[in-house]
């Protein structure tokens, strides 16, 4: 898996649009392939829980006590076929979410922690996932602030003179906590 995977699978984590946009951008033959990529990948990280499995151990002295009704009906049954939750939460429409909910920056957040029983294993990944962000403009922010101290027009300025400054302000930040 690629960062561009990554970067894929948190678009689909967002329920209002799932595949939508990735539909819409990529095409009717790219899309399909990228998103078969993603569910495996999703299935890969996020391994489904086994089902506890029958006990073959039965003797054959228990078969015997079983009444013939009770073996008929167990045949009958249909056999329920579970399906994960990552396949569901594919298969399903998106949701329709209210403008007033998505207006607070960490809704999704708080859509994934209410539907964490439906969608476990989307939810771990949606966890995990949309804690990466979306570009390093933040992290850069924190590191440079000559421009926010400076402005345009004085950045002329020697940069001894900066430097100078930005360590008076620092100091200055620092001596007033």
């Amino acid at each position: 898996m690629d960062s561009q995977d990554a970067y894929y699978i948190a678009l689909v984590l967002d329920p209002r649009f799932k595949t939508l946009l990735l539909e819409k951008e990529l095409g009717p033959t790219t899309a399909p392939t990228i998103i078969g990529s993603i569910k495996e990948t999703l299935h890969e990280q996020y391994p489904s829980n086994p089902l506890p499995e029958l006990s073959t151990s039965r003797s054959n002295v228990d078969n015997k006590r079983q009444s013939l009704e009770a073996r008929v009906l167990q045949k009958l049954q249909p056999q329920v076929i579970q399906r994960s939750d990552i396949d569901r939460y594919f298969e399903e429409g998106v949701v329709t979410v209210d403008e007033s909910i998505t207006g607070n920056e960490h809704w999704l957040f708080s859509w994934w922690n209410m539907h964490k029983d439906e969608y476990p294993r989307m939810a771990a990944a949606a966890r995990d996932y949309l804690a990466i962000p979306a570009a390093e403009v933040a992290v850069e922010r924190l590191f440079t602030r000559g421009r926010y101290l400076l402005g345009l027009r004085r950045s002329s300025l020697k940069s001894e003179t900066i430097r100078k400054v930005m360590l008076l302000r620092d100091t200055y930040i620092w001596n007033t906590r």
